[in-house]
């Protein structure tokens, strides 16, 4: 089926929206800061067959509406709720990467009717030790690219064992939040405050602290500890970008836990 690409107004901003279609349950997949939907383009490509997959931009990213430059505590998450009212979506479940994760959970936990259930990706609950890693990362000492063919080369340079096809939605990603970024973003609830209101199935996706990830294991386990309707899948070998580092060990886990969401 021909996937079909749409706008529309959510939270008082446009978001541009890439569907896959078909009467199959509506799957929404939130990208991380920086890419956009199509950066989802890998694992729609696998899921489109049983799932009416949707791969929406958020604001200041893609081709989404910009909004303010200082972005509220729950910003990102109105947005997705009101794409999904809009879209009229009856109880989809959400996956999302990184700061999509964070959207992704801030729905479920605002409105626990909302969705069917989440699946997590290194969502952004750090403990003090990853916090003050990923604070005190050293900036980068190279100037950002200023061509999709620059991204492409800086991509395939810091992530050699990425499938070929997740570099030139990545690339294209680039380019178009350069100049985007939030002056400031208001910082939300400790994370805890959101995992204990989230009652739907929950699977939270982790990689290696070493590596980059940002879940540590004490982290997931007090998140299963405040969500008894969760479970971790833990993926050697990835960093931050779990499904791209270890693509076919995440869609596993995901179809897997997607099985049982479904028979329950």
């Amino acid at each position: 089926m021909a996937w079909t690409s749409g706008d529309v107004v959510a939270n008082g901003l446009r978001l541009h929206y890439v569907r896959t279609g078909g009467d199959k349950p509506p799957l929404v997949l939130a990208h991380g800061h920086s890419d956009n939907g199509l950066c989802w383009t890998r694992v729609a490509r696998v899921l489109e067959s049983d799932y009416d997959l949707i791969m929406y931009d958020a604001r200041r990213h893609g081709l989404s509406d910009d909004g303010p430059e200082v972005m509220a505590r729950n910003d990102l998450a109105e947005d997705a709720a009101a794409l999904i009212r809009a879209l009229g979506l009856e109880k989809p479940g959400m996956f999302g990467h990184s700061m999509g994760a964070a959207t992704a959970a801030g729905v479920a936990a605002l409105y626990p009717d909302l969705l069917s259930y989440v699946i997590l990706e290194d969502v952004p609950w750090f403990d003090e030790e990853a916090r003050a890693r990923w604070q005190n990362r050293p900036p980068s000492q190279e100037e950002p690219p200023t061509t999709r063919e620059g991204w492409i080369a800086r991509c395939q340079r810091q992530n050699p064992n990425w499938h070929p096809d997740e570099v030139g939605p990545w690339a294209d990603s680039k380019m178009q939040f350069m100049g985007r970024e939030w002056k400031s973003r208001r910082e939300g609830p400790p994370w805890q405050e959101v995992a204990e209101r989230i009652t739907v199935p929950a699977l939270l996706l982790t990689g290696d602290l070493e590596l980059g990830a940002i879940v540590s294991p004490a982290v997931a386990d007090e998140a299963l500890r405040l969500m008894p309707n969760a479970q971790v899948a833990h993926m050697p070998g990835a960093g931050h970008c779990i499904h791209r580092d270890k693509f076919e060990e995440t869609m596993a886990a995901v179809q897997a836990f997607l099985a049982r969401v479904k028979a329950s």
